[in-house]
């Protein structure tokens, strides 16, 4: 990841984590409380190495064992 890679929600910050297939990144703020996959109904093959996919995932099944829906 270069330098100038900036999250896609706040552009003035620099991004953490950088979806590989669609080039765009989100900052810590933006990977902590709201990571969801840019195209999470398509085929990835960079899906099981992505963090923002992990998270969105871990995010999911926390709101599903606390019985919230997303």
């Amino acid at each position: 990841m270069s330098q100038t890679d900036n999250c896609i929600r706040h552009p003035e910050r620099a991004s953490v984590a950088r979806c590989q297939k669609h080039g765009g990144g989100l900052c810590q703020e933006c990977l902590d409380n709201d990571p969801r996959c840019f195209d999470p109904d398509l085929f990835c093959k960079f899906r099981p190495q992505c963090v923002i996919s992990f998270r969105d995932k871990e995010e999911r099944r926390q709101a599903r064992s606390q019985g919230e829906a997303l």
